[in-house]
C-alpha cells in the first residue's frame, strides 16, 4: 500500500515481517500497519522519531494504561526529540501532541489532516532541510530557500507548513 520507494529509502526491511499487526496492537490504519509489519521504523529527522513494532506495542500499552480514553481512538507512532509525540487517530490522520500542554487529551491533539504516507513525505522534506542546515548553517538566510521549503511542505497539503510545530526561521 505504501510507496515502497519512500519506505525503502527510509527504513530497513524487517527480517521477519509481522503478520496481522493490527491484531496485536489493537489499532488499524492500513498505511501504518503495512509499514510496521514490513519495515523497521526509526528516526527520520530529529523531531520525527518513529517507533518500530516492538517499541510501538510497549509504548502504547503504557499510554493506554495511563490514559484509557486513548484505546481504540488513537495510537502513538513516534515522538520528537523534545518530548512531544506523533499519533494516528481513527480517521487515519496524523496528530501531534505538545507535552507542554500537560497530560495528553483529545483536545490537546493537533491534527495535520494527512495520512501516514503523506506524513512520511513531509518527514523526508524535514530530513532534507536538516541535512542542508548541517552542511550550511546559513541555509535559511537566503529567501529563496525559505520560500522553497514552505512551498515543498505545502505541496504535501496546503497549510501544513503553518501546522508543523518546529520552525527553522
Amino acid at each position: 500500500m505504501l510507496n515502497n520507494l519512500i519506505m525503502d529509502a527510509l527504513f530497513a526491511h524487517r527480517r521477519a515481517p509481522v503478520a496481522e499487526a493490527e491484531q496485536e496492537i489493537g489499532f488499524f490504519d492500513p498505511e501504518y500497519c503495512s509499514a510496521i509489519e514490513n519495515f523497521e521504523l526509526c528516526e527520520v529527522a530529529p523531531d520525527i522519531v518513529l517507533f518500530n513494532y516492538e517499541e510501538a506495542k510497549k509504548i502504547n500499552k503504557r499510554l493506554i494504561g495511563d490514559f484509557s480514553w486513548v484505546k481504540g481512538r488513537c495510537f502513538q507512532i513516534g515522538q520528537s526529540g523534545q518530548g512531544d509525540c506523533w499519533l494516528i487517530d481513527l480517521n487515519g490522520w496524523v496528530n501531534w501532541f505538545n507535552h507542554d500542554k500537560g497530560e495528553i487529551s483529545p483536545e490537546g491533539l493537533l491534527s495535520f489532516g494527512i495520512g501516514f504516507y503523506d506524513f512520511l513525505k513531509m518527514a523526508v522534506l524535514v530530513r532534507n532541510v536538516e541535512h542542508s542546515l548541517d552542511n550550511d548553517p546559513d541555509f535559511f538566510d537566503k529567501n529563496i530557500n525559505r520560500t522553497k521549503y514552505i512551498q515543498s511542505m505545502n505541496s504535501v497539503k496546503e497549510g501544513i507548513y503553518d501546522l508543523y510545530p518546529y520552525k527553522y526561521f
